[in-house]
């Protein structure tokens, strides 16, 4: 770490300065930064850098350098405030994990050590640790903008998750299960999202103001809060049309006053009932709507449109359970073909 004299501004009483530093050692890569200002600020600025403090917007040097566990605290205040509830309940289960190697270190303390020790914590969960390493480097980022530490100088590489394709039910499995749901509201909200794509948190948040009975539109909210019209459907129609109300919610909780949040034991009952090798889940039928309408519209931006994915390779995938479908009927048909 060196601080050397270049020339002087054209400000009386200032000069440019060039701050020389090795941040990962001797044999590590050079790094170099070039200060105007006075001496006795160009030394603070060479301490911040060293320190991993950096400039806040006003080109100030601010010297207060956190370890990331005394920055929680006021990032979690914020994180609360600027994003979705259950992203950041989400977030707040990730962060003691993640405190454990990274809590008593700065920023500039940060190794790609750190990184692979935190991944062997945890060695099979690849989609968890890549999602943890995501929130670590959001929470850099304000440390960042706070002036509470410099940018990270290296990109956290975690292990490759290549997303297993989703577990599909066929429409006899489904009705399967619709048959011992005897509770018409539950089964409505079933119907609902096996017919429009919907998810849970979205369906089971519509009020009765959502439901345009004479246009046949039902608009549910996505990600975001962004409003979404889908057609209304006729299994819906028929088992709430007697049970409409001026507002409220249409799923209600009787227990809370509140929507419903969970069919997960509903669910489970009714596909033990039902013999199904496998317990349904709510997105199954989110994956069975997608794939059943890819199937028989081959309108892969229809079901973009419908499910609200804004970026269409996240679609994709159905294609490729589409095809998985195809593949499993020719073995079927083979082994049909040899037993004949």
């Amino acid at each position: 770490m060196g601080l050397k004299f270049v020339r002087h501004s054209q400000e009386p009483g200032k000069a440019i300065w060039k701050i020389d530093w090795r941040p990962e050692g001797r044999n590590g890569p050079r790094r170099r930064r070039s200060f105007d200002g006075t001496r006795e600020e160009a030394e603070l600025f060479e301490i911040s850098v060293r320190e991993g403090a950096g400039l806040n917007r006003a080109g100030i040097v601010k010297t207060v350098f956190l370890a990331m566990e005394a920055a929680l605290p006021e990032y979690l205040r914020w994180h609360q405030l600027n994003r979705e509830p259950t992203t950041h309940a989400d977030v707040k289960q990730s962060m003691p994990r993640i405190m454990q190697i990274f809590g008593r270190l700065t920023v500039a303390q940060i190794k790609p050590g750190h990184i692979t020790d935190f991944v062997a914590m945890r060695p099979d969960k690849k989609r968890a640790n890549q999602k943890d390493i995501h929130y670590l480097r959001g929470m850099i980022t304000w440390m960042v903008k706070q002036g509470y530490a410099a940018p990270l100088h290296f990109n956290p590489e975690t292990p490759k998750y290549h997303r297993p394709l989703p577990k599909v039910p066929m429409p006899s499995e489904v009705n399967a299960v619709l048959r011992h749901i005897t509770d018409p509201v539950k089964k409505a909200l079933v119907m609902l999202m096996w017919t429009t794509g919907s998810r849970i948190t979205s369906a089971a948040q519509i009020r009765w103001e959502d439901v345009n009975w004479e246009r046949g539109i039902i608009t549910v909210r996505i990600k975001g809060g962004r409003p979404l019209q889908l057609p209304l459907p006729d299994e819906f129609r028929d088992l709430m049309f007697d049970r409409r109300q001026e507002s409220g919610w249409v799923f209600l909780n009787p227990k809370t006053g509140g929507p419903l949040k969970s069919i997960k034991s509903l669910l489970a009952s009714a596909s033990k009932k039902a013999g199904l090798p496998y317990k349904m889940t709510h997105h199954k039928f989110r994956h069975a709507y997608a794939t059943d309408t890819l199937e028989a519209t081959g309108d892969l931006r229809l079901v973009q449109n419908a499910l609200g994915h804004t970026n269409i390779s996240t679609t994709t995938i159905y294609t490729q359970v589409q095809t998985r479908r195809l593949v499993d009927a020719q073995d079927k048909v083979a082994a049909m073909r040899k037993g004949k």
